[in-house]
């Protein structure tokens, strides 16, 4: 997996994931969430081929370090079987899945 950190149009820190998305990753993301200033980013999906429950949970930790309830995440480009592991994860009552 590769990460891309860029920012967006509205100066949101946008992280895309490239390839699989796993425990393998984990500090190669926590150094990307890290490098956050703020409570919103942006978490593009659209290059990832697989996640498994691990993501998840960096997800998870990325929400906690970006302010808990407090923090605005949007997950976009994902595919259908990305959008379905999140739905049933229940994640989109805590980010925002596009």
């Amino acid at each position: 997996m590769a990460i891309e950190i860029n920012k967006d149009d509205e100066g949101k820190t946008v992280i895309k994931i490239n390839g699989r998305f796993e425990l393998s990753n984990h500090l190669e993301f926590v150094k990307a969430y890290e490098s956050i200033s703020g409570n919103s980013a942006v978490l593009d999906l659209e290059d990832a081929v697989y996640l498994d429950s691990a993501a998840l949970g960096m997800m998870l930790a990325m929400r906690e370090h970006l302010g808990g309830e407090k923090s605005a995440i949007a997950l976009i480009n994902c595919s259908i079987q990305i959008k379905d592991i999140l739905k049933i994860a229940h994640f989109g009552a805590l980010f925002e899945v596009k």
